[in-house]
């Protein structure tokens, strides 16, 4: 019997832009791609102003249960649904200067529609908030009241010293690829 090859080093991803089903392809197929050649890590450095909540949680749920470590990195901005993706990271690391932003569920109709179908859309609202909440909640323990009260309001702004207080990340730390690391931009 042969020895299984070794496996490579780690891949290292850079996502920039909208979370949406393109974003949920170029995750599941990078991510598939890196596990069956066999990397030890994957590390996503995400910046996005984030997107659709349904997208954001696939790929949440989708990094939470791959069988590598996933590390994720804030180098500037993850915000709304971006969050979510971020969270989905077994170990969380943002730039001192990096921001968070969360915010309860928004929605804009610019068209003509039935009472019908906005009792729906309302009703898909609320499902994604509360989706979108109890990821936030089981992954920011330590997040004041006051706080909780902000987000409920109005947008919620959070820097790398709260991150850390929170339990949002794990550490203060730089992004940085190793000479002859592997880099693809997702």
């Amino acid at each position: 019997m042969s020895a299984s090859p070794s496996r490579p080093p780690d891949v290292y991803f850079t996502f920039s832009g909208q979370i949406d089903d393109h974003a949920v392809n170029r995750f599941f197929n990078n991510c598939a791609t890196a596990i069956s050649n066999n990397v030890q890590r994957i590390h996503i450095l995400i910046q996005s102003p984030g997107g659709e909540i349904n997208c954001g949680v696939a790929i949440h749920n989708y990094l939470k249960g791959l069988p590598v470590e996933v590390i994720v990195y804030n180098v500037g901005l993850v915000a709304s649904a971006a969050v979510a993706v971020f969270l989905g990271g077994h170990v969380r690391k943002c730039a001192l200067t990096a921001v968070f932003m969360i915010h309860k569920t928004v929605a804009s109709i610019g068209i003509p529609v039935s009472p019908d179908f906005l009792r729906g859309r309302i009703e898909s609202i609320e499902l994604s908030d509360r989706n979108m909440e109890t990821i936030l909640r089981n992954h920011l323990p330590l997040m004041p009241v006051e706080k909780w009260s902000i987000h409920a309001q109005r947008d919620l702004g959070i820097d790398a010293g709260d991150a850390a207080a929170y339990k949002l990340i794990h550490e203060i730390g730089d992004w940085a690829v190793p000479p002859g690391g592997i880099l693809v931009n997702i």
